[in-house]
């Protein structure tokens, strides 16, 4: 008896790829987060900084809601396993290009390539709450 759905698992990695590229960036600006806060888990407050203008309101609440997806993506990671949340975080918030993440590693590309790919796997099923990235077979 299995007990969970097959997934696919290239479409799933290519979701989370395609949200770590684009959007958790917009999202840390959007919160005005350092990427580097991705890092450690920290109680984040009010936004830090005033807004001004006619939509305060709807402004301060996207503001809002992108610092809980920015704790809820934080929080995500730190339930991933060594090497896999190094990769994501040396890759993704640290800005390192897989050549010198190849070195500081010590795994051929191929190697690093398929530890990314199951970092994204393993980030989708931690994330899976807040929004699902499982592609179902």
């Amino acid at each position: 008896m299995q007990l969970l759905p097959d997934i696919n698992e290239a479409a799933t990695i290519s979701d989370v790829r395609q949200f770590f590229e684009v959007e958790v960036e917009r999202i840390a600006r959007i919160a005005h987060e350092d990427m580097g806060g991705l890092k450690s888990p920290t109680m984040s407050d009010m936004p830090r900084s005033e807004t001004f203008g006619n939509s305060v309101e709807t402004r301060l609440n996207k503001q809002i809601e992108a610092r809980m997806l920015f704790d809820k993506i934080k929080t995500a990671i730190s339930f991933i396993k060594y090497p896999y949340r190094q990769i994501l975080e040396t890759r993704y918030i640290d800005g390192m290009n897989w050549l010198d993440m190849g070195s500081q590693f010590q795994y051929s590309s191929r190697q690093l390539m398929r530890k990314r790919d199951l970092a994204f796997l393993y980030f989708a099923d931690t994330f899976e709450e807040v929004h699902d990235f499982h592609i179902y077979q």
